[in-house]
């Protein structure tokens, strides 16, 4: 089974392989990279135009704010959550300690 696997596994590798040798050199790839080149250049210069926008930077700034706000509530709750169990803790080992010496001390009187 793991022969046939392999085997397969080889199979697709070579297919793949001649498929892209067969692309590269194919004779309108130059053409074909060379436009998908300018398009993602004039693509991700479009973005940059719209981020220098001050109505799209305003939107980012709520949107960062929003955000910085949001984390800001989470880290409190999570602070308030985390001081609860510590004390609660503490409570609670503080009244085993209190109730272990009640008992020795009545163990004590009798």
């Amino acid at each position: 089974m793991a022969m046939i696997q392999g085997q397969n596994k080889q199979t697709k590798l070579q297919e793949w392989t001649s498929w892209k040798q067969w692309a590269l050199d194919h004779k309108d790839f130059p053409k074909f990279q060379t436009d998908f080149f300018n398009e993602v250049d004039e693509y991700n210069k479009n973005i940059e135009r719209k981020l220098e926008d001050p109505e799209v930077q305003k939107e980012l700034d709520k949107l960062f704010s929003a955000d910085a706000k949001r984390i800001r509530i989470g880290r409190v709750i999570l602070l308030i959550f985390t001081a609860s169990i510590v004390g609660g803790l503490v409570f609670v080992s503080t009244f085993e300690s209190y109730k272990n010496e009640q008992n020795r001390s009545s163990f004590l009187n009798k």
